[in-house]
């Protein structure tokens, strides 16, 4: 309880940078390579880039701005890193547990002793500064994993992650690292990734899986649920979506915030079997939401629900003033790249590309018509620069999408 304080309260300014990339292990901004439609896979074919999301095979990129969090691809048939493994956000949580420690050590209980406990033991130092010791083996193991995760090359990361299987099997993030280090099929996979769900179920009992309020929060249910969400993706991958969307549904359950960017592939997995009320009522959830793949799925659900209603017009001019690029791809004005976006800023073009790659195909020829339509009206009655606000810098090519007769041809 003192550990989860020390999250959720008392950060310090000089830490909401450091601590912030911790709480932000899986909120992801990258969705590319969920699979488009139901594609046939079996079950011990190879993982590729084209078809794997935010990866259970693959070490993806996740960009906030302009920093890189994680590392690049790799090929998993022969797992090589180009020189080294980019920093993995999980490795920031032994910041968390070492403040923890602090905390119980000396008894603290205001925000202020921890503030000042932060500046003094956690500005300035270095990830082996923070010396942490478990009083369980299951500590002991998870406290393995975060070096495990700060190592450098994939043969440290594989050698650090069997060390903490030997000091406890229960420890489910060392399943999670070696499904991602090691396993060269989907099924081998799922296989790591359901006995880090089983470990996870074991270390945290049955109450605390009973009860989501503020999950994440607490350090110790995290293994369990970037086990759950990697046995997902290999699940969707392989085709079992009922169970895959079981999965979604059981992590939104267990962590309303949504850290781990889960809505987005459960709200993918609604739209493939057109639920579109369960993916409104998903979507309703997190109204703060501006990423392109939450506003403009939900002009797109309301809009399939509603019809053409002052709430779908509404939602659709929200996503459009958000994100104004992803019509002229929707249509073809402007053509897709061969390779899948893996990265992107908040309000890019790539953002859009994304988005068309992998929703466009689910967007029904009636409701792209209907965008089509609005946006001519939109079009007739404003300047480019009111139609396109934020895209100035795009200004040649856009300005050919503003060319009504080509949005009628297509």
């Amino acid at each position: 309880m003192v550990q989860n304080f020390w999250i959720k309260f008392a950060i310090p300014d000089l830490m909401r940078l450091m601590i912030g990339l911790l709480l932000l292990d899986g909120k992801r901004l990258i969705i590319s390579g969920l699979r488009a439609g139901k594609i046939a896979s079996k079950i011990n074919e190879p993982a590729s880039a084209e078809n794997l999301a935010v990866c259970p095979l693959l070490t993806p990129k996740i960009v906030l701005g302009d920093c890189i969090l994680r590392g690049e691809p790799v090929d998993p048939k022969n797992k090589k890193y180009s020189k080294q493994v980019r920093h993995d956000p999980r490795a920031n949580e032994k910041v968390s547990a070492y403040m923890g420690q602090l905390i119980k050590e000396k008894n603290l209980s205001s925000p202020e002793e921890v503030n000042a406990l932060a500046s003094e033991h956690i500005v300035g130092s270095s990830f082996d500064d923070l010396v942490l010791s478990g009083d369980t083996p299951i500590q002991q193991a998870q406290y393995k994993m975060y070096d495990a995760f700060a190592a450098d090359t994939r043969k440290g990361r594989i050698s650090l992650a069997k060390e903490a299987l030997s000091i406890c099997t229960d420890c489910a993030d060392a399943y999670v690292l070696l499904a991602e280090e090691e396993a060269n099929t989907y099924g081998e996979a799922i296989v790591l990734y359901r006995k880090g769900v089983e470990a996870g179920k074991k270390a945290l009992g049955p109450e605390q899986l009973a009860n989501g309020d503020h999950f994440w929060a607490r350090l110790e249910t995290r293994p369990y649920m970037r086990s759950l969400e990697g046995l997902a993706h290999c699940l969707w991958e392989i085709g079992e979506d009922d169970e895959a969307t079981a999965c979604w549904e059981e992590l939104i359950r267990l962590n309303p915030n949504d850290n781990q960017g889960i809505r987005w592939r459960l709200a993918l997995a609604y739209l493939t079997d057109e639920r579109y009320a369960d993916t409104k009522t998903l979507l309703a959830k997190f109204v703060g939401d501006i990423t392109v793949c939450t506003v403009y799925t939900r002009a797109f659900v309301t809009y399939a629900t509603e019809g053409n209603t002052v709430a779908a017009q509404t939602a659709l001019k929200a996503a459009n003033d958000l994100n104004p690029f992803v019509l002229p791809y929707f249509i073809g004005a402007l053509e897709l790249p061969d390779e899948i976006i893996t990265q992107f800023a908040m309000g890019s073009e790539e953002e859009a590309i994304n988005y068309v790659q992998e929703f466009g195909h689910l967007w029904s020829d009636e409701a792209i018509n209907w965008f089509v339509n609005w946006f001519e009206r939109k079009a007739a009655k404003k300047t480019f620069d009111d139609v396109f606000p934020d895209a100035n810098q795009k200004g040649v090519v856009l300005n050919n999408v503003l060319d009504l007769n080509l949005l009628r041809k297509k």
